[in-house]
């Protein structure tokens, strides 16, 4: 009785762990941009640095008009605490490239009816001209696996 008990606690333990991670799911994802022009958002897999499972850890590779990100929960590193959080509202992740670099944030929705993105920004920074553009997509819905 005693080992269904701790197998039993290990299973809620665990189920209990995997919804700490946020999630998006596979496929595509179909919202609009603010002119009401479609715009997909293309998510792979996720995965775990070192195979350990943190939500430091987690990464999500995804396409977005043509770039292939590893996303990421953005850090927060408080120094004169010695704290190191994570924001789970959000998935970021940025390419350089020569004239700068290509970044991308994703907003996410946690609640009883819904977990997963809701918006995404994909923004291309030009570091040489100062120049930059973005494309935003709200509404994001998942269109397909």
């Amino acid at each position: 009785m005693k080992k269904f008990r701790l197998a039993t606690l290990s299973i809620f333990a665990s189920l209990a762990s995997v919804t700490a991670f946020a999630h998006i799911e596979p496929g595509v994802w179909k919202g609009v941009n603010p002119d009401g022009k479609e715009c997909t958002l293309e998510v792979f897999e996720q995965t775990f640095e070192s195979n350990l499972r943190h939500p430091l850890n987690e990464r999500i590779r995804v396409r977005v008009n043509g770039d292939e990100f590893q996303i990421y929960h953005p850090r927060a590193i408080d120094e004169t605490k010695g704290v190191v959080t994570f924001n789970h509202d959000y998935f970021e992740g940025v390419l350089a490239n020569s004239e700068g670099s290509n970044a991308l944030v994703i907003n996410m929705l946690h609640s009883d009816d819904f977990e997963g993105p809701t918006a995404f920004r994909w923004i291309r920074d030009n570091w040489k001209t100062h120049q930059g553009a973005m494309l935003t997509c709200e509404r994001l819905k998942h269109v397909s696996n």
